[in-house]
């Protein structure tokens, strides 16, 4: 059962209308595998997408997280593995998508972001979202492993004097591009999705993912 607070209604109507208007905006996320990533508590360890906790990484992370940041950071609303109460942010629901993705599908967000430019850098299969004007494609997972290659990449698509958004399902590295493409260009849109799209193009790869009822018709079984 989702329960949103009224600070989780505000968040996303708040950056609901960031989208809409084209106001630059950054969206990060740090869920379990960003705090084991941390932590280095499973140093030889890999998340549930096959990612592995790099000590490099988690350093960067612990760098970001240990520094008020001037973007908007997100927890998951669950009791799970979390340092959070070490680090002081404005914390807001990580999950806002997700939880309305369960909720009611998300047929709105589908709308607002075919209306704008859309940037998506995520592995092949999110390729096929329609609401994608340009398309950068990463491995399944570890893509730390080719992190410069593909932030230089991503720094190509910005043009001076465009608003575009970013949007990017690249696993725990996600914190550490929006944190950088962030205070390399803030005249864009940053926002670590995650997930959140891949039922909508026919993978299911979260435990939620199989209760969802309202998923639109982007992804058609032929």
């Amino acid at each position: 059962m989702i329960n949103w607070t009224k600070k989780d209604k505000e968040f996303l109507y708040e950056i609901c209308e960031k989208l809409r208007d084209q106001v630059p905006f950054t969206f990060s996320r740090f869920g379990d595998g960003e705090w084991l990533a941390i932590s280095q508590a499973q140093p030889d360890g890999i998340n549930c997408d096959g990612n592995k906790y790099y000590a490099d990484l988690g350093k960067r992370l612990e760098e970001i997280i240990s520094k008020k940041q001037d973007y908007y950071i997100g927890h998951q609303n669950v009791n799970a593995y979390t340092l959070r109460k070490d680090y002081l942010q404005d914390w807001v629901n990580s999950d806002i998508f997700h939880e309305l993705s369960e909720m009611q599908g998300l047929d709105y967000l589908f709308d607002l972001l075919n209306d704008i430019h859309v940037v998506y850098i995520g592995n092949k299969s999110l390729s096929s979202l329609p609401f994608v004007d340009e398309f950068i494609e990463i491995p399944y997972n570890n893509v730390w492993d080719n992190y410069n290659d593909v932030l230089n990449e991503i720094k190509n698509k910005m043009n001076d004097g465009i608003h575009k958004t970013f949007l990017l399902s690249t696993g725990m590295a996600c914190e550490v591009f929006v944190h950088d493409l962030w205070n390399f260009n803030k005249d864009n849109t940053y926002m670590d999705v995650g997930s959140v799209f891949d039922p909508y193009v026919g993978r299911k790869t979260r435990s939620y993912h199989h209760r969802l009822q309202y998923i639109s018709n982007v992804f058609q079984t032929s």
